[in-house]
């Protein structure tokens, strides 16, 4: 197996890490070391999911997450009051498939985390929200930039509250499309979410 070269120290995401693979080692050991052992305690970015973050901080630690920045994946905005965020996703060389269209596992990810952390800011810590069921319907080729907008409306929120608050499990769906430049369908990812108060 042919040996890797390179920097004694890289940085991912905020985290310094010693490669002792420096001199050469084989492909698979710096995986494992890379990822494996870190120099320091991460003293990057502010972390990307952290339940006292503004919706502003929050967008700033996912866009320098590596599960989205590495796919070209960019929330553009998060609304004060939580109720919609802004996803975006650029095609290029590096997260296009084999037909050099959208990536599914991209197109997926866009929106993965964001119809729970809507939901989940605005009915605050005293409820469990969690994704049960997630399904995707790829319409056409994703063969330029694609955006997804996640709304969580106050009413739907009410609606969710009043559904959960003598300790009722609520298991509910919620549709979201991710469109092209031109506004046509790319894919409509559907997600059940079980909501209900701590006990």
């Amino acid at each position: 197996m042919k040996a890797m070269t390179g920097p004694s120290v890289r940085f991912y995401w905020g985290i310094e890490v010693r490669d002792p693979c420096s001199s050469g080692c084989s492909p698979l050991m710096t995986a494992r070391t890379l990822w494996g052992q870190r120099s320091r305690p991460y003293a990057g970015p502010v972390p990307p999911f952290d339940r006292d973050q503004t919706p502003e901080q929050l967008r700033q630690g996912i866009n320098s997450w590596p599960t989205f920045s590495a796919q070209k994946i960019e929330v553009t905005s998060i609304a004060d009051d939580w109720s919609r965020a802004v996803i975006r996703l650029d095609l290029t060389e590096e997260n296009s498939n084999y037909f050099g269209t959208a990536f599914g596992g991209s197109l997926f990810s866009m929106i993965d985390p964001f119809v729970v952390i809507l939901l989940a800011n605005q009915m605050g810590q005293d409820f469990v929200v969690w994704d049960k069921v997630v399904e995707i319907d790829f319409v056409r080729p994703g063969t330029g930039p694609v955006t997804a907008i996640v709304d969580m409306p106050a009413d739907v929120v009410d609606e969710v509250r009043a559904a959960t608050a003598h300790g009722e499990k609520l298991l509910r769906w919620f549709a979201v499309p991710l469109l092209a430049e031109d506004g046509s369908v790319v894919a409509v990812q559907r997600r059940q979410l079980y909501v209900r108060k701590r006990r």
